[in-house]
C-alpha cells in the first residue's frame, strides 16, 4: 500500500482502558480519533508472520517500499479500531519485514493471529513515548532471537538438508544454550541497574576494552637482590617481558570493567661493583614468571595484580668469592601491582610497585 501522509488529531482519557474508536473525517487526508494530542503520522499495511511465545515480539511483513525505523512506535488499528502498540525492534529491508515488541494492549485481544493484516500507523513527530526499561530490552532480545532461530524470512530459501544439516544443528545447539543462559541471568535481575552490567544481550553494543592477547614490555627501573648480610638492596637495570593473555572476562564482563588473566615470563640485565669488596663485579641476568590478573576499566587505563617467582643468575663475575656469587643467585618471590595507561594505537606505559621490582615499562601490544 502507497504510504500516505496523515495528519492526526487524537486524544487519550487516562480513565478508559479501551481506546475510543477510530472514525474517518470529511477531509480524507484526516482520520480523528478522539482523546489523543495532535500528531502527525504515516500509514502502511502490515501482516503477522509469527509471534514469539511469550506473544511480546512479532514479525510483520509489509508491502511498503520504506520500512519504519528501528525504535519507533506503531499504533495497529483493524478498520477503524486501534487494536495494539508496537516498537520496531529490527528490519529485514530485503524481505520487506520488520520485527517489533508489543508495548500497549487497546483492546480485549491480547494477541495477534498469523496471517491477520492490520492497518500500521506510524508517528512522524516527536512524542511521548511508553517508556522503555533495561528489563523490556533484553526481554525483546531474547524473544528476537527466539523468532530467528525457529522462522525462515521470507525471500530466503530453505537449508538443504544434505548440505547444511551439520552447520544448522551446530547453529542451533550453540543458540538455543546462548538463549538458556541469557535467559536464566535475566530471570536473576530485579532491576535496571544491575541490568545495565548484563551486555551480553546484545553485542553491538558491547566494546571489548582488550582486542590484543600479546604484551611485550620493555623495563627499566630497579631490581631487588641481597647483601652478604642478607639485608635488601635494589639495583638499577632493565630487561624484556613477554606475557599472553589466557584467559579474557572470566570475572569482570561489563560495559564498566572488563579482566583478563596473563601468563608472563622476563628477563632482566644489571651489574654490581664492589659488592664483597672493592675489585669485585658482578653481571646478573634473573629469569621470572609470573601470573598477572589485570582490570580494564576503559580501553585505556587499567591496573594490575601479579604474582611469581625471580630467579637471580650470576652470568659472568670478576674476584667475587663462592659466598657472594650464591648470594646473588637466589629464588625470589615476585609480587606487586602496577597501572596500564594508553599512549596510542598499540602503545601502553606501564608502572609497576613490587618487592622484587620497582620500575617503569614501554609496552607493544598486537
Amino acid at each position: 500500500m502507497k504510504n500516505l501522509t496523515f495528519l492526526f488529531i487524537v486524544s487519550f482519557s487516562l480513565t478508559q482502558i479501551l481506546c475510543a474508536p477510530l472514525h474517518a473525517a470529511e477531509d480524507e487526508n484526516k482520520v480523528y480519533l478522539t482523546g489523543f494530542p495532535e500528531i502527525e503520522a504515516k500509514i502502511f499495511d502490515a501482516t503477522v508472520n509469527r509471534k514469539s511465545k511469550s506473544n511480546r515480539v512479532y514479525l510483520f511483513s509489509t508491502q511498503s517500499k520504506v520500512l519504519p525505523k528501528i525504535g519507533k512506535i506503531l499504533l495497529f488499528a483493524k478498520e477503524t479500531q486501534p487494536i495494539m502498540g508496537f516498537r520496531v525492534i529490527k528490519t529485514y529491508p530485503t524481505e520487506n519485514q520488520f520485527a517489533a515488541s508489543r508495548v500497549k494492549m487497546y483492546t480485549n485481544e491480547t494477541t495477534l493471529s498469523d496471517g491477520s493484516a492490520y492497518n500500521a500507523v506510524e508517528k512522524t513527530r516527536d512524542l511521548d513515548v511508553p517508556y522503555y526499561s533495561k528489563r523490556d530490552q533484553k526481554l525483546d532480545e531474547l524473544d528476537l532471537l527466539e523468532l530467528e532461530r525457529e522462522i525462515q524470512i521470507l525471500g530466503v530459501n530453505p537449508y538443504d538438508p544434505a548440505l547444511d544439516e551439520e552447520k544448522d544443528k551446530t547453529k542451533t545447539a550453540l543458540l538455543q544454550r546462548q538463549f538458556n543462559e541469557r535467559i536464566e541471568v535475566i530471570d536473576s535481575l530485579d532491576s535496571d541497574e544491575e541490568l545495565e552490567d548484563y551486555d551480553s544481550i546484545n553485542p553491538d553494543q558491547y566494546t571489548n576494552f582488550e582486542k590484543d592477547r600479546h604484551w611485550i614490555t620493555l623495563d627499566f627501573g630497579f631490581l631487588k637482590n641481597l647483601k652478604l648480610g642478607g639485608d635488601s638492596a635494589f639495583f638499577s637495570g632493565g630487561g624484556l617481558r613477554y606475557g599472553i593473555n589466557i584467559a579474557q572476562r572470566f570475572l569482570a564482563k561489563s560495559t564498566k570493567a572488563q579482566d583478563s588473566l596473563t601468563l608472563e615470563g622476563s628477563l632482566f640485565y644489571y651489574s654490581i661493583d664492589a659488592y664483597e669488596t672493592e675489585v669485585d663485579a658482578f653481571t646478573i641476568l634473573p629469569l621470572g614468571l609470573s601470573l598477572r590478573y589485570n582490570l580494564f576499566f576503559s580501553q585505556t587505563f587499567g591496573l594490575f595484580f601479579y604474582g611469581g617467582f625471580l630467579k637471580n643468575n650470576v652470568m659472568d663475575s670478576t674476584n667475587a668469592s663462592d659466598a657472594a656469587i650464591s648470594q646473588l643467585s637466589l629464588l625470589a618471590p615476585a609480587l606487586g601491582a602496577g597501572l596500564i595507561l594508553q599512549l596510542g594505537p598499540k602503545w601502553y606505559a606501564r608502572a609497576d610497585l613490587g618487592v622484587e621490582f620497582i620500575g617503569l615499562g614501554l609496552v607493544l601490544r598486537f
